[in-house]
């Protein structure tokens, strides 16, 4: 399917099933230097919707290789919706549930395995483009994680713009200086203060500080 599409939008070359995984990455790496993230945007339209992805999820065999562009799917997707500020609606509400459900499905054995298969291929300086964690309990951690801390900066940045909004309307309709608008559009949420922040790259973060 993913395949088919990509052949038909002609984004890269194609080959055989490892070429193609290849291919795939080296345009997904490529895409995410880019400014305006044009090529992911390109990816993105072809994906499957989540209820696709599920149903095409409980079709394949949970191997690492008949996992390998799920899991592609799920961090391009990641990636590209996360450059969507300052709400993050999309992220919010179905690529990181998504991303939860798909690694709640696997084993420790196709964890492991797809763990292996993505640093044996791609380029070191290409790596932190993904997500990578030990287990399926470490990858679900982080995704719950992720979704507080977007769920925080979204419900920040709404009460943030509402009140922005209002008090340019009352400076204007009252002579009141614009720099208080923006004082109060850059203060900190309430939220921020009450619900943890783990960083986006928590599950290797978390280990280099380890080893340090």
């Amino acid at each position: 399917m993913l395949y088919s599409r990509i052949r038909n939008r002609r984004l890269f070359p194609l080959g055989s099933s490892h070429e193609f995984f290849m291919s795939l990455a080296s345009y997904y790496a490529k895409s995410m230097q880019e400014t305006t993230k044009s090529g992911l945007k390109r990816l993105i339209e072809i994906f499957p919707p989540s209820a696709k992805f599920l149903e095409l999820l409980k079709k394949h065999k949970k191997t690492a290789r008949g996992m390998l562009f799920f899991k592609l799917i799920v961090d391009i997707s990641e990636n590209y919706h996360k450059t969507e500020a300052p709400l993050y609606e999309k992220l919010r509400k179905e690529t990181i549930p998504l991303a939860i459900k798909f690694y709640s499905e696997l084993n420790a054995k196709t964890i492991t395995d797809l763990g292996h298969t993505i640093t044996s291929n791609i380029r070191r300086k290409d790596i932190a483009w993904y997500t990578l964690c030990d287990s399926g309990e470490e990858y679900v951690k982080h995704y719950r994680a992720e979704l507080v801390r977007y769920e925080n900066l979204a419900g920040g940045n709404e009460i943030d713009i509402f009140y922005s909004c209002l008090i340019s309307i009352l400076a204007s309709r009252f002579s009141i200086p614009n720099f208080f608008s923006c004082l109060l559009y850059t203060s900190p949420s309430p939220r921020d203060r009450t619900r943890s922040r783990m960083p986006s790259s928590a599950c290797k973060k978390k280990k280099k500080k380890q080893k340090q």
